[in-house]
């Protein structure tokens, strides 16, 4: 795949309006299944759920976390939406299947620990894809069902958890995709990947930039223009959906989380969570207790 250095837009189709596939910035889907053409995205965008991707036809790639990992035909992946991620990449004609599935559904099956800890930690997880026509009729069976008053979402979401266990006692749903080598990748992308490595840690926008031994303005102004925001945006982000992990996975005093994600003020920590959540860590937490079946802080 050629990638030009310093930017990762992409020539493609125009977004549609006011239909799937989702926008740019921060989302709310819920349960919802639908299949279509895929477009490439200005900006990063980010949402509280699991998403599940098939490729029916031809290939994409993502951008997530400094990751870069391209899906092709027949492929099945899994990860949590709350991770800034951007389409980067798509061949003509492609075709996708999406799923959304709320995190509470998810914290609630208590499934195989590699799985959840994978998902939950921001990697993609992608099945073998071997059985693209059990997929894809899989996946227009729930888009159906969702479409239809009474038992269509307990179906799904059944069907969906059953599915997700077979994944994970697969060799393949057992790992992470492979991340690329930091040389093939542009600027930007190097600088998701810095704040994926280091985002726990007390970083400034200057910081990021020297790391890649660029001028700070110059870098800031090259992030903003592949990703349509600003590296302290995007690092938020990153910091408020780990945050989001914690709290929802395990015990830790509010405190602890704020500083084990990287804020270096509670305030600041209030601040950013109650923008990108619109809830208070602690309400938010409360609202992830009732999916939760046991302690699964191992997570």
């Amino acid at each position: 795949m050629q990638r030009h250095p310093d930017r990762v837009t992409r020539p493609g189709p125009t977004p549609p309006q006011n239909t799937h596939p989702p926008h740019e910035g921060e989302e709310r889907f819920g349960l919802d299944c639908w299949c279509g053409e895929p477009y490439l995205m200005a900006a990063a965008h980010w949402h509280d759920e699991i998403e599940l991707n098939l490729v029916e036809r031809g290939a994409i790639t993502y951008l997530a976390g400094g990751t870069v990992t391209t899906l092709t035909r027949g492929q099945l992946a899994v990860f949590w939406g709350a991770m800034p991620h951007r389409v980067v990449e798509a061949e003509t004609e492609t075709r996708l299947a999406w799923l959304t599935l709320p995190l509470t559904s998810f914290l609630g099956w208590d499934l195989p620990a590699n799985l959840r800890a994978l998902v939950l930690h921001g990697h993609f997880v992608r099945g073998s894809g071997r059985a693209l026509g059990a997929d894809a009729t899989r996946f227009r069976r729930w888009t159906r069902d969702l479409s239809e008053s009474g038992e269509g979402s307990r179906v799904v979401l059944l069907e969906v958890e059953a599915h997700l266990r077979r994944l994970a006692r697969t060799p393949a749903g057992a790992r992470a995709v492979t991340a690329v080598d930091q040389a093939g990748l542009g600027h930007a992308e190097r600088m998701c990947a810095y704040i994926a490595q280091h985002y726990a840690e007390p970083i400034s926008a200057a910081d990021i930039a020297g790391a890649m031994g660029l001028n700070p303005t110059y870098a800031m102004g090259l992030f903003r223009a592949a990703f349509g925001r600003t590296i302290l945006s995007y690092l938020t982000q990153y910091r408020v959906a780990h945050a989001q992990r914690l709290l929802a996975t395990t015990d830790q005093p509010i405190l602890d989380v704020a500083s084990e994600c990287g804020f270096g003020s509670v305030s600041r920590f209030y601040e950013a969570f109650g923008a990108s959540c619109g809830l208070s860590p602690r309400a938010y937490r409360l609202s992830m207790r009732v999916a939760r079946p046991g302690n699964v802080a191992s997570t």
